[in-house]
């Protein structure tokens, strides 16, 4: 047998070295993977922080870099002004991206010729040369330049974006204020000293809270971490020091695009000061330990000894079969318990023989009901993840699976709508499921109900026995004893402490509910709410992900109908149709005279739509939203008492409920509103602002399509213009093609149905040298009266617009009553010709329609006005000139006759007969000499009564003269001598 003495240092040593060994390995492993997971948890951290600051910078600059995109211009027209294009596409850029400061354009030879600023003074033509200077060469290569960042005035960090111009040629470049990015890295916090900042590719500090780390440049390649991005192979995490030279945490993001660096740190004393602390703690708790465990040693060593040798004997009957031996130890302490429970042990055992198979049965069946609930869940979680966007499954399983293991009569899960409560599954038993249909009608969301009470204040509610037990429930007791239910359990599906609806289970026993059961019946309501959030979830995914859909094909169209906003229209129309389900939508614009008309519209009611429009704009729905610069929204157009008349009148007649009308702004002004009508429901706040968002998408077509037009119109009024000057040029004899070509171009491009060109003829008359469209008639004169249109415009040599002449007949232009009656002209312009401050002419343009001609249109008519009293006046002064040369010619011919026949006259009295005829084209021509006793004698004579001429001289007087040359048909003849014209 061992001695007594010796079991001291072995319990001492044993116990010591037992609770030493434990606390110190539970304090190291306790301290490395608090450690360790402190480290990661920070690394983690600041990683997470260093990608999202990293993101938003980088999506910051490549949203800068896209909208400088929309700068590209087109290859310019001839005659087009390249700079105050590019001034134009600058200024929409800053108000586009206000971080953008500058803007400048170098052609494609690197020299500036645009330069917008908002902080110092524009500049046109400057010509510097920027041919060798980064930007322009890495932007010419078709690469976006991202400049390195700088300071102005040693304040805002800045930074150089170029890239290339598109089809004008040359680079587009533009400095950009990074204050963003400063205040990105500044809001990052990591405990109280940690921060965050940015470098460059070259390890250059750009970006810290200390701003005046940044203006001194930092260069941070002395510093581990920033040294390990020049080295990508290195797998080990280097050891981070901070900038102040302290051993820091660091985590770090790159940004490709710009070849920075966000790096989040945080101090390490810091960092692990809440480490240091536990291991202090764990020191202190060892060592008093230590000090605990050989004191108890020494007394637990001498009680151990002799109770032990009791225990060893009496466990060692125990174990041979001797169940009624008892052990017995008086130490009062552990020792004394430890015999008793063996005691028990025996006892027990002695008992288990007894009743193990009940114990087996019992366990067995514990076993059942606990795997029967577990395939219960297993299968409501399949039904789950099989039935994603239809709730209606997973809800069905939980009320069958419910009524079999509660053993229910019946189990009802209900939802609020409204103030009604409605049931969406129910099961029970056959021979009740008639019954039980009754209780599926809705009531009334209010506390008279279990259902309804669980509802309102989100709690289980347990009824043991619903007729004695629930007289707070007005309508539970009848209930119950119509259908037969004597106990009920109400659990609220809550979301965010708010209940969804409630699970009903109800039993025919009366009896409390087991907080077990209790539970079970929380984990099914749990699942309910599982299967409504994925439900939602997913719809809200799909339909985000319909609406960017809907919004990128309108975009699209945009995009490819640049001119046309009637495809953009109808996509609107189309993807609000489909996303709101709209029975009625229209886009309704603005005219000139500020009443609404109708652009698009889908819908039944079109008759009854149109017959409304044209409509005033102040005092309508459209002109409020207008008016208010917002969606106006009227959730119930027939109850509403804010609803317009006409709204609501319309809404009886198409069988809409709820309206809403998105205003279109541009420059803070109204140009129309996109409305939506539907039967069903009112607009929530996400279709609304996605409405808004398709108004906004219509105002950009509208803009698109006027700039489009506006550059179309202004280039055809140009090619007018020049082609009209092309026709003066090429018919310098004639103004008939002159005049034709003002005609025709006038009623195109001014979208006229009848355009003439009139003349001043007899000094009283006008009449129709030229016509454009439909004739009028014989009505190609006109007398110069004030009681017409165009006698009134040329008399008072003045331009005349007449909107709508019919009311004005009567009073003002009596003279073209026949005229507008027969052709039915209302829009009348007239623009006089002038030549000297002298009306000679007069353009006309006519439309059968009231619509006044733009200003632009009547600005072009004035040019052809002008460019017809220009050819008018060359042809004018080329007649003359020709016929001053022909008389010069025919002059200097008689004298080269009188010179070479200076003995006979009558050559030349031919050829002065000869010019004669050919200068004046006259029929008769003669010279006629009256002799000393006043008789005529007949020199020379071309013509048809030159032998009766013959005849009747040298005898003949004036008057027979007269008489034979009215007999020959002569109509006008000139005598030199008398200087008269004799009719």
């Amino acid at each position: 047998m061992t001695p007594r003495w010796r079991l001291f240092p072995k319990y001492a040593l044993l116990i010591i070295a037992l609770v030493g060994g434990l606390l110190i390995a539970s304090g190291a492993t306790s301290i490395y993977f608090s450690w360790r997971e402190n480290e990661q948890n920070l690394i983690a951290l600041q990683a997470e922080k260093a990608q999202a600051a990293a993101a938003r910078i980088e999506q910051y600059i490549l949203e800068i870099e896209h909208q400088l995109g929309w700068t590209t211009m087109p290859a310019l027209e001839v005659g087009a002004d390249p700079f105050e294009s590019r001034r134009t596409e600058y200024q929409k850029l800053f108000r586009l991206v206000p971080a953008i400061t500058e803007a400048a354009w170098l052609d494609p030879t690197g020299h500036e010729q645009v330069r917008i600023s908002r902080v110092a003074v524009n500049v046109d033509g400057s010509n510097d040369d920027y041919s060798r200077a980064p930007k322009f060469k890495v932007a010419q290569s078709g690469t976006t330049f991202y400049g390195p960042v700088y300071f102005r005035k040693e304040t805002e960090p800045y930074m150089t974006i170029a890239r290339p111009a598109g089809l004008g040629g040359g680079v587009t470049a533009a400095e950009v204020n990074l204050k963003f990015v400063w205040e990105v890295v500044s809001r990052i916090r990591i405990g109280e000293k940690g921060a965050a900042y940015v470098v460059d590719d070259a390890g250059v500090l750009i970006a810290h809270p200390d701003i005046s780390l940044v203006l001194r440049k930092t260069d941070l390649n002395s510093l581990p971490q920033v040294s390990a991005l020049k080295q990508p192979e290195a797998s080990a995490r280097p050891s981070a020091r901070g900038i102040d030279g302290a051993p820091v945490l660091s985590a770090h993001a790159a940004i490709p695009t710009l070849r920075w660096t966000v790096f989040v740190e945080s101090p390490e004393a810091e960092a692990f000061a809440p480490l240091y602390a536990s291991i202090l703690r764990a020191g202190l708790l060892l060592a008093a330990g230590l000090l605990v465990s050989m004191v108890a040693s020494f007394f637990l060593a001498r009680a151990l000894v002799r109770p032990l040798r009791e225990l060893q004997e009496g466990a060692a009957r125990i174990g041979a079969g001797e169940l009624d031996r008892r052990i017995d130890v008086r130490t009062g302490d552990e020792l004394e318990s430890l015999a008793e429970q063996f005691n028990k042990m025996g006892m027990a055992l002695r008992e288990s023989y007894a009743g193990l198979e009940g114990k087996v049965a019992a366990r067995t069946a514990e076993l059942s009901e606990a795997l029967e609930q577990q395939i219960a869940t297993a299968e409501i979680l399949r039904v789950i993840s099989g039935s994603i966007t239809d709730t209606q499954p997973v809800f069905d399983a939980i009320v069958q699976s419910c009524r079999r293991l509660f053993g229910g009569k019946a189990v009802h899960l209900a939802m609020p709508r409204s103030n009604v409560i409605e049931s969406v599954a129910f099961a029970s038993d056959s021979e009740d499921r008639p019954r039980g249909i009754g209780f599926l009608k809705p009531w009334p969301l209010d506390r008279g109900s279990g259902a309804g009470t669980c509802i309102l204040e989100a709690r289980v509610i347990a009824v043991a026995d619903t007729v004695e037990g629930a007289r707070q429930f007005s309508r539970m007791p009848e209930l119950a004893i119509a259908l037969g239910y004597r106990s009920c359990l109400f659990v609220p599906l809550l979301r965010d402490g708010k209940a969804l609806g409630s699970l009903t289970i109800l039993r025919a026993m009366t009896g409390e509910f087991h907080a077990q059961e209790i539970a079970l019946a929380q984990t099914f309501a749990d699942q309910a709410v599982i299967a409504i959030e994925n439900a939602r979830l997913f719809n809200e995914t799909q339909e985000a992900l319909q609406q960017q859909k809907a919004s990128a094909e309108v975009l699209a169209v945009i995009s490819s109908s640049v001119a046309d906003t009637q495809p953009v229209f109808d996509k609107i129309l189309d993807s609000c149709k489909h996303l709101f389900g709209g029975d009625e939508l229209d886009v309704l614009l603005v005219d000139a005279q500020g009443q609404l008309q109708v652009a698009a519209y889908v819908g039944k009611a079109h008759e009854a739509v149109m017959a409304t429009f044209p409509a005033p704009l102040v005092g309508s729905a459209p002109g409020r939203a207008i008016a208010e610069r917002r969606v106006v929204h009227y959730a119930d157009v027939l109850n509403d008492p804010d609803t317009p008349p006409v709204l609501r009148r319309m809404g009886k007649v198409a069988g809409y409920h709820s309206v809403a009308f998105a205003p279109m702004l541009w420059e803070d002004r109204g140009i129309g509103v996109v409305g939506v009508a539907r039967s069903r429901g009112a607009f929530n706040d996400k279709e609304l602002a996605l409405l808004q968002t398709f108004a906004d998408q219509a105002v950009i077509a509208i803009q698109n399509a006027r700039l489009f037009n506006e550059t179309k119109e202004a280039l055809e009024r140009q090619t007018a213009t020049a082609e009209v000057l092309k026709v003066i040029s090429a018919s310098p004899t004639d103004v008939e093609p002159v005049l034709n070509a003002v005609a025709e171009r006038a009623g195109l491009l001014c979208k006229s149905e009848s355009s003439r060109v009139w003349l001043l003829v007899a000094g009283d008359k006008l009449r129709a040298m030229a016509q454009y469209g439909p004739s009028l008639g014989g009505d190609d004169e006109l007398p110069l009266r004030r009681s017409s249109v165009v006698g009134r415009a040329f008399l008072d040599r003045r331009l005349l617009h007449v909107v709508d002449v019919v009311p004005l007949i009567e009073t003002e232009y009596p003279d073209i009553r026949e005229l507008q009656a027969r052709h039915g002209f209302r829009t009348v312009l007239v623009v006089p010709m002038l030549r000297d401050g002298q009306p000679i002419g007069a353009i006309t343009l006519l439309r059968r329609w009231v619509q006044p001609f733009p200003d632009a249109d009547v600005r072009l008519v004035q040019t052809f006005a002008d460019q017809a009293v220009i050819a008018i006046e060359n042809v004018r002064l080329f007649n003359e000139t020709k016929e001053a040369l022909q008389q010069q010619t025919a002059t200097a011919e008689v004298l080269k006759v009188i010179s070479s026949s200076v003995a006979d006259a009558a050559p030349v009295f031919e050829k002065i007969l000869e010019s004669c005829q050919r200068l004046f084209a006259s029929n008769e021509q003669g010279i006629i000499f009256i002799g000393k006793e006043g008789g005529m004698h007949l020199a020379a004579h071309h013509g048809q009564a030159r032998r009766r001429l013959e005849d009747m001289f040298p005898s003949a007087q004036t008057g027979d003269f007269q008489s034979l040359l009215l007999e020959c048909g002569v109509l006008h003849f000139k005598s030199v001598l008398a200087d008269a014209d004799v009719p």
